[in-house]
């Protein structure tokens, strides 16, 4: 008696319903569209190592098709497709025909490789890891199956070389040409552009394709493509598709008008930026790979007996003190081999595709 008085004056005071109130706190909170997706991109998904990718390709009279089918279900479940790549692996790769990146939740194991059968980089996966075991290094893996060579006259590469590839190579002079790092180019790091624009990518703009616009029905092409290519369904497509996800692996929206304000647009940041992290594959991309690359640095940095001078200098610079020259600092303390970063040369090196 006493309790539904104490509710009844507190309705009466404060002008709402206290049982509608802890009704509505007590119910579970609504799960985002993409949880009734059937895949698993995040960290539900399976665990796999370069290493167990690497037996799995060494089995005998094995083609590329066979190996990415025999990918243990649930793992690798992130993916995005790259029509205007400028990676080794380009040939006859466009917009019908993209590259495809699959790649691990935590970004530690990405893969590449294209589809089409036609192209001479058809027959060979490419696999980026990150080794925490031996220094937090980027390692990377060649597969080579029935990769086709080019033909000059009688002469191949193969002939010129003296024998095939190995069905396995491991940190390849090919690979360490584009993401060789350090003075001896000897330390591997992956490409990939920054938040949120991706140039070359499918989903480019923030992980959307924006309905109406020429992405969009390109997309459309391709899906019907992929459907009917036994490569691109390798990959861990959802069987379940929730609105917003026709598109998929990417997020289909329509763009909000030049005249709203799309920062205060709820259902546009709800449903685009804060619900759905785990199936937007570029985001992903750039953010695994910017964390292992920290990781990579600060195991760079504490291996150097100089750091210990030279953290303070940085610190200072990071509060941004005042009377510091950190450039004049850091010469003194790693002499002829410090030099002043080039941010502009930086960002040549580091085109995302």
């Amino acid at each position: 008696m006493r309790w539904s008085i104490w509710l009844a004056t507190l309705s009466f005071v404060f002008g709402f319903s206290v049982e509608r109130a802890f009704a509505q706190l007590s119910s579970p909170t609504p799960k985002p569209a993409w949880h009734s997706l059937d895949v698993l991109p995040d960290c539900r998904e399976k665990k796999i190592t370069a290493e167990e990718l690497a037996k799995l390709a060494e089995k005998p009279d094995l083609t590329m098709l066979d190996f990415l089918r025999s990918i243990p279900k649930d793992t690798l479940q992130t993916f995005t497709f790259v029509p205007g790549t400028r990676s080794s692996q380009h040939h006859l790769v466009d917009e019908k025909w993209p590259r495809v990146l699959r790649a691990s939740a935590d970004g530690k194991v990405a893969m590449s490789f294209v589809c089409n059968p036609e192209s001479l980089d058809y027959g060979s996966v490419e696999i980026l890891h990150f080794d925490e075991k031996n220094g937090s290094e980027w390692r990377s893996l060649s597969l080579n199956f029935e990769k086709r060579e080019p033909q000059f006259f009688n002469l191949t590469e193969e002939k010129l070389r003296g024998g095939k590839h190995p069905r396995v190579e491991r940190d390849s002079a090919a690979c360490l040409k584009c993401h060789g790092v350090g003075a001896k180019r000897d330390s591997l790091r992956p490409i990939f552009s920054a938040y949120p624009e991706w140039p070359g990518f499918f989903g480019s703009e923030d992980d959307t394709i924006f309905v109406g616009e020429r992405e969009y029905s390109v997309f459309q092409q391709f899906k019907s493509t992929a459907l009917q290519n036994a490569c691109f369904q390798t990959l861990p497509w959802p069987k379940t598709i929730p609105p917003g996800y026709e598109h998929y692996p990417y997020h289909a929206l329509k763009r909000p008008s030049r005249e709203e304000n799309i920062f205060m647009n709820e259902r546009y940041i709800r449903e685009l930026k804060t619900t759905n992290y785990h199936v937007r594959p570029n985001l992903k991309f750039t953010d695994t790979f910017s964390h292992l690359l920290a990781i990579r640095l600060k195991e760079k940095l504490m291996s150097d007996k100089r750091f210990v001078r030279a953290s303070p200098l940085i610190a200072m610079e990071t509060l941004s003190c005042d009377g510091i020259d950190l450039d004049a600092e850091l010469l003194k303390i790693y002499g002829r081999s410090y030099k002043k970063p080039k941010f502009g040369q930086a960002m040549d090196v580091m085109d995302p595709r």
